[in-house]
């Protein structure tokens, strides 16, 4: 498998970018991938003199709509929506549109009219490569379950996938239980929802569940006393996975890093009129190719310097 890579970003006039200010609403600051990319973001933005603020919605619809409404009440130049599902603040995201201010939305793919642009993965994606590890790593004797994020496009659409690729490439020989968790409590929720799948199925021998779940999943199994196989996804757990957590597999999105800057130099763009819709590529790392010990420059050797690409682009180097 070939390292992942980025385009090399497109020149970008960033001389009129001082001065600018963008409100960052993130959905879950508990989440590795927003605490990580957003302080990326913050950082690349500064490179070329924009300020930011950030707010942290905590998993609740009622906060990020008003992450939204505070951004617009302070006449920003641009809001980052960062993993929240644009149905949730659809009449706010309509006053940032009669208002003038441009939406940028990480991670969700949903891209109604009032949302100039999207950083996504594509969850559809995300779900049928779980599901063809999964059936691989079985030998298509699937009897496996997914745990995922209650009330999330992307987590529900990922479901879905995997549902359907299980149902597609292994018909009714394989057995697949879909089970979902509350975002706000996950951190008291999933220990005891994943304990109980556990228990309910001593057989099950492949389990699926985004990367914030996985610590929990794997210390339920050692409460009930079943070692399962976990994949997880987007990243959060690689680092611990390599380093003897217990995840056999991590579907690793962009580093969380490199997703911060990509986001910057996307919403640039469309603050510059010019926006443009990117979907980033995805990876899977086990055993087989994760190496010995975490460090970028192996995981990631074609990313090394991603940094100074941007600031190339940005005419900031």
């Amino acid at each position: 498998m070939q390292p992942m890579e980025i385009e090399k970003p497109q020149p970008l006039d960033t001389s009129s970018m001082s001065g600018k200010t963008v409100a960052i609403v993130s959905w879950i600051q508990a989440s590795t991938l927003n605490a990580v990319a957003n302080k990326a973001l913050q950082k690349a933005l500064e490179e070329v003199g924009i300020s930011s603020t950030l707010f942290d919605a905590k998993a609740r619809p009622d906060l990020a709509a008003q992450g939204v409404n505070s951004a617009i009440a302070q006449d920003v130049d641009a809001i980052i929506m960062f993993g929240v599902s644009p149905s949730l603040v659809a009449n706010p995201l309509e006053d940032a549109k009669a208002a003038g201010i441009p939406v940028l939305d990480l991670v969700q793919e949903a891209q109604p009219d009032t949302v100039a642009a999207v950083v996504a993965m594509k969850a559809e994606d995300t779900g049928t490569l779980s599901a063809d590890y999964a059936l691989a790593k079985t030998e298509c004797k699937l009897d496996g379950a997914v745990l995922y994020a209650a009330g999330d496009e992307y987590n529900t659409a990922y479901n879905d996938a995997i549902v359907a690729e299980v149902k597609a490439l292994c018909g009714d020989q394989c057995k697949l239980e879909s089970t979902d968790f509350p975002i706000p409590t996950f951190a008291t929720s999933v220990p005891t929802i994943s304990a109980n799948m556990l228990r309910r199925n001593p057989n099950m021998n492949f389990l699926m569940t985004p990367d914030p779940a996985v610590p929990m999943v794997l210390q339920s199994e050692k409460t009930v006393g079943i070692d399962v196989p976990v994949i997880g996804w987007d990243g959060g757990q690689l680092q611990p996975s390599i380093e003897g957590s217990g995840q056999v597999a991590d579907l690793s999105w962009m580093p969380h890093e490199v997703v911060g800057w990509i986001a910057a130099d996307s919403v640039m763009r469309v603050i510059s009129g010019s926006p443009e819709n990117m979907y980033l590529p995805q990876q899977i790392f086990d055993e087989s190719n994760w190496g010995e010990a975490w460090e970028f420059s192996t995981q990631f050797p074609k990313l090394v310097g991603f940094e100074d690409e941007y600031r190339q682009a940005w005419g900031v180097s």
